[in-house]
C-alpha cells in the first residue's frame, strides 16, 4: 500500500484529494492545522479504518518534530502533495503588502519546501515517487495580464521556482516532481463564482500519479496542460 502525505486535507481539495486515494487504496497520512478538525475527519473516513493517520502541526512553525514523528511511525511516503495555502487580500498600503509577502512565503513556500526537503533524500532509493506542490496559474510571470494580488502571486511564482529546482535534484531518481495549478476551485478560498468543481481538480491533480506524468518531470501543469512559467 502505497503512502501519501497530504497536508491541508479538512476541506476544499484537500479533502476532496484524501478521499480519492483512499478509494485508490493509497495510505493517506493526512496533515491539518488543528487537532479539533480529527473529529470530523474520522467521521469522513469511517469507511476506511486503519488506512489513514492524521496529524495536527500549524505550518508557520518549526514542525520538524512532526515530520520526525511521521517518519518513525509510517517510514518514507511514496507520494507528497503539498496542497495547504493561504490567500490574504493586499491594500495599497506598502507595509500592509509587505507584511502580507511575508506572511504568505511562511505558508506557501516555506512549508512545502520544509517537508519536500525533509524527505526528498530519503525518497532517492524508491522504485516510484512523486512529490507535487499545487501552486496557482496567478504564480505564472507568463500569463500575469492583470496585475494586482502581488503577495500571492509572488508566494506561488517561487513556490514553482523551487519545485523546479528540486525536479533538477531529482532527475536522476524514480521520482517525479510537478507544480500544479488545480484550477480556480469552488472551495473557501476560491468563492462560489468559481467555475471548476473540486471533484474537476482532484481528477487534474491524480493526473499526477499515473505513469504518464513520468514525461511532464519538472513541469508546471493543469493537468496535462503545461502552463507559462
Amino acid at each position: 500500500m502505497k503512502k501519501v502525505l497530504i497536508t491541508g486535507i479538512n476541506t476544499g481539495i484537500g479533502l476532496g484529494l484524501a478521499k480519492h486515494l483512499l478509494q485508490e487504496g493509497y495510505f493517506l497520512i493526512g496533515c491539518v492545522r488543528k487537532s479539533e478538525y480529527f473529529d470530523l475527519l474520522i467521521a469522513e473516513f469511517r469507511d476506511f479504518k486503519n488506512q489513514y493517520a492524521l496529524y495536527a502541526f500549524d505550518l508557520k512553525s518549526d514542525f520538524t518534530d512532526k515530520l520526525q514523528e511521521i517518519e518513525k511511525n509510517h517510514g518514507v511516503p511514496e507520494v507528497i502533495i503539498n496542497n495547504s495555502g493561504i490567500f490574504l487580500t493586499d491594500t495599497g498600503d506598502f507595509d500592509s503588502v509587505y507584511n502580507n509577502i511575508i506572511n504568505s512565503l511562511e505558508v506557501n513556500l516555506k512549508a512545502p519546501m520544509r517537508i519536500c526537503e525533509y524527505f526528498a533524500a530519503k525518497m532517492r532509493s524508491l522504485p516510484w515517487g512523486r512529490i507535487v506542490n499545487i501552486s496557482s496559474r496567478m504564480g505564472s510571470l507568463g500569463d500575469n495580464t492583470s496585475g494586482g494580488y502581488l503577495s500571492y502571486r509572488s508566494s506561488k511564482a517561487l513556490l514553482n521556482m523551487y519545485t523546479i529546482n528540486l525536479a533538477h535534484q531529482m532527475a536522476d531518481t524514480n521520482i517525479v516532481v510537478l507544480t500544479m495549478h488545480p484550477g480556480w476551485v469552488k472551495t473557501r478560498m476560491g468563492g462560489m463564482v468559481a467555475p471548476d468543481e473540486i471533484g474537476t481538480s482532484v481528477e487534474r491533480i491524480a493526473f499526477a500519479l499515473t505513469e504518464e506524468a513520468r514525461e511532464f518531470h519538472g513541469e508546471f501543469l493543469v493537468g496535462k496542460e503545461k502552463l507559462p512559467w
